[in-house]
């Protein structure tokens, strides 16, 4: 089961699903008492999500939860922690979460990857709204402050106070038909579960039906699940000590960027063995660099 955050989420009972194999996202957590478990894998992609409540996030020791490596720099490896690659750069429905997972949009695209790679046969949706109630300014990505009480969300307090980047609806949907093309391909199945949910190209079913009928996987299936997901990054250490390392980052110096931590940690990694990093920023690229060595 993959939960978003959405309202519906009220609306359902959520406390059948603590024997079942879960994923949620960022402030899930906010809802242990209408759920009475965490999930068991809960993902953070988005650096304003993981800022504002970075403190929350370390305290939580039950759940696997899943940070992007490029902050790695910010809280190091803490316990029950996994640290994959999660890359913006791309949309491309990631299969391998060894390799990289895709953050595009909405966390849920981030979380069908990983249920897609754990080999699950059918992956339930539920929590997944897809109704967002945003100002028409700005386009996706924009950096909004969310002063009055969160509509978007299971609860009201879940945004209220912080800042939150806007969706893009259209946007969201085709991911989500990227990650149908993909389970469908491999022959497996994503069924849309969530109460009045407005997405309309998964097969909808209803959650206290899918419980009645299937029943849970078996204890060995959910072991070797938990297996996989903490060998992730069980060797994060991939560079070749026979190469000079050179990034060029557009958020350098931004502490929370989506490059800045990764280089950090790499340039430390390198000099400890005594090999060549340099990180710079795109606008000095000409003055740091001859043009024969980018090329």
């Amino acid at each position: 089961f993959v939960i978003g955050n959405g309202p519906s989420l009220n609306k359902q009972n959520l406390f059948q699903l603590e024997e079942e194999f879960t994923i949620g996202a960022n402030y899930i957590y906010m809802n242990y008492d209408k759920m009475g478990f965490y999930p068991t894998i809960l993902a953070f992609a988005n650096y304003l999500v993981i800022q504002q409540r970075l403190d929350e996030i370390l305290a939580l020791e039950e759940p696997v939860k899943l940070l992007p490596f490029y902050l790695f720099n910010e809280f190091g490896a803490p316990k029950n922690t996994l640290l994959p690659n999660m890359q913006h750069q791309t949309p491309q429905f990631s299969t391998d979460a060894t390799n990289y997972v895709s953050t595009q949009s909405t966390i849920t695209y981030v979380n069908l990857q990983l249920a897609y790679y754990l080999g699950f046969d059918k992956v339930f949706l539920i929590g997944v709204d897809n109704r967002y109630k945003q100002p028409d300014r700005g386009v996706e990505g924009t950096v909004l402050t969310q002063e009055e009480d969160d509509p978007n969300h299971f609860t009201p307090n879940y945004f209220k106070g912080l800042k939150w980047q806007k969706g893009d609806e259209v946007r969201i949907e085709y991911l989500y038909s990227l990650a149908k093309h993909h389970f469908e391909e491999r022959g497996s199945k994503i069924v849309d579960c969530t109460h009045d949910g407005a997405l309309t190209i998964y097969e909808k079913d209803n959650l206290d039906t899918v419980l009645r009928a299937s029943p849970p996987p078996p204890p060995e299936k959910i072991d070797r699940a938990k297996k996989i997901m903490r060998a992730v990054t069980e060797n994060p250490e991939s560079l070749d000590p026979k190469r000079v390392m050179i990034t060029v980052s557009p958020d350098l110096f931004d502490r929370f960027g989506h490059h800045f931590n990764m280089d950090q940690y790499l340039r430390r990694e390198a000099h400890s063995r005594g090999e060549g990093f340099v990180s710079i920023c795109s606008d000095q690229l000409e003055q740091e660099l001859p043009m024969s060595a980018t090329g």
